[in-house]
């Protein structure tokens, strides 16, 4: 009996929820799900019930716990184009349109970031003729779901502003899903860029900044003369860049460390296809194209004689203060053993002065078990010699044992 009515509760109980509350969690799911989104990219916010038909619910969607949106016959709620002010925390409530039952789903978290600029990087940056390079396209913050596209730049010759034009490269139409892109057989100078889309409808990146594969190879079409013939130079002397090859329009260029390109009216003028530098040139990779080709690029550096002329005051008393302090410890070390060395002399003749009293009083009053005496006397003259004995001398004289000079 006591089973049964203990059974008859829980069902009763079970309906209770089943009916009037919260006996089952709706769900909310974000399409597509990539994280971070980016402004201007689009999502739909998708309310499962769990129970039933979609279309036996209503719905109402909510940021931070503000409804945007109520009542709602569908399920699936489309945004429009994202901005930064779209994150937040998002959650619905299904509402069953016959039974007084309320649905809320769990809360979803959406980070919305400014459009991305890609960055591409080239591996090696300087090749020699023939060899394969590495395109890399990286978007931060990293996320899912991109194809990339590759392009390659082309001097627009007729711009006043030197301005590239770009176009896909060879089999890039269709984009890559790897961000990676391999040239075979790079022979001459060239820039490249990238770009990465994603979504439906398409959400597209920035265009990356233009990276340069700079060629150290002589190429016959087109080709770099520096006058005079080295890389390192003064800023007050005039340099000659001089563009060869099968072209009848060059112009020089040059990009700093920072990657910034400028022609040659920036820095010098142009005259046909030399570039002659002025006072303006820095250090840098300087290079000719035309409309059709690249030379080779060269790595030139420009100092300026007055940064040269301080560096040197600066270096000057730095060299000779520090062959200074070598000599004065060099002289140090010199005083300090000889000092040593004239102090462990001196400590040697004290011990040697101390210690013959001593000596000379031992030897002339010792008396040995068997009855010998013997006595040691410095003189000018002679040395005596006492020996003891069973022949010992009469009334105890002593035997004197002459030098050849006395006695």
């Amino acid at each position: 009996m006591g089973h049964t009515l203990f059974g008859a509760l829980g069902l009763f109980s079970l309906n209770i929820l089943l009916y009037c509350g919260h006996a089952q969690d709706a769900l909310l799911h974000i399409e597509p799900n990539w994280s971070p989104l980016f402004t201007g990219e689009k999502v739909s916010f998708i309310c499962d019930s769990r129970e039933g038909n979609d279309t036996d619910w209503n719905y109402s969607f909510s940021r931070n716990d503000h409804l945007f949106t109520t009542n709602r016959t569908e399920n699936r709620y489309k945004s429009s184009s994202l901005t930064r002010g779209d994150s937040g925390e998002y959650q619905c409530v299904a509402d069953h349109k016959i039974r007084p039952v309320t649905r809320e789903s769990n809360k979803v978290s959406l980070t919305v970031s400014g459009v991305p600029r890609p960055v591409l990087t080239v591996s090696p940056s300087w090749t020699s003729p023939g060899d394969s390079v590495t395109l890399t396209c990286s978007v931060e913050p990293p996320s899912a779901g991109w194809r990339f596209f590759w392009y390659k730049a082309v001097p627009d010759m007729s711009s006043t502003n030197n301005y590239y034009t770009f176009e896909l490269l060879a089999g890039g139409t269709t984009g890559t899903e790897q961000d990676s892109y391999i040239l075979h057989g790079q022979t001459h100078t060239a820039g490249y860029k990238c770009r990465a889309e994603r979504g439906d409808p398409v959400f597209y990146t920035q265009y990356s900044d233009v990276k340069f594969v700079w060629s150290g190879g002589v190429n016959p079409a087109a080709s770099l003369t520096v006058s005079p013939h080295r890389l390192q130079h003064f800023s007050t002397e005039s340099l000659s860049l001089i563009c060869e090859g099968n072209s009848a329009e060059w112009r020089v260029k040059k990009a700093d460390e920072d990657g910034f390109v400028l022609p040659c009216s920036y820095w010098g003028e142009m005259t046909g296809s030399t570039c002659n530098t002025d006072t303006r040139a820095s250090s840098g990779v300087y290079w000719c194209e035309s409309e059709t080709q690249s030379s080779n690029a060269a790595n030139i550096t420009i100092h300026n004689p007055e940064e040269a002329a301080s560096s040197s005051v600066f270096l000057v008393p730095l060299v000779v203060g520090l062959v200074s302090g070598v000599l004065l410890i060099i002289l140090l070390l010199l005083f300090l053993r000889r000092y040593r060395k004239s102090e462990a002399s001196s400590l040697s003749r004290s011990q040697r002065t101390n210690q013959s009293p001593a000596t000379d009083h031992m030897i002339n009053q010792g008396e040995t078990q068997d009855g010998h005496y013997a006595s040691l006397l410095h003189g000018d003259s002679c040395l005596y010699e006492a020996i003891g004995g069973s022949e010992e001398p009469e009334h105890g004289a002593v035997n004197p044992v002459c030098s050849s000079h006395s006695c």
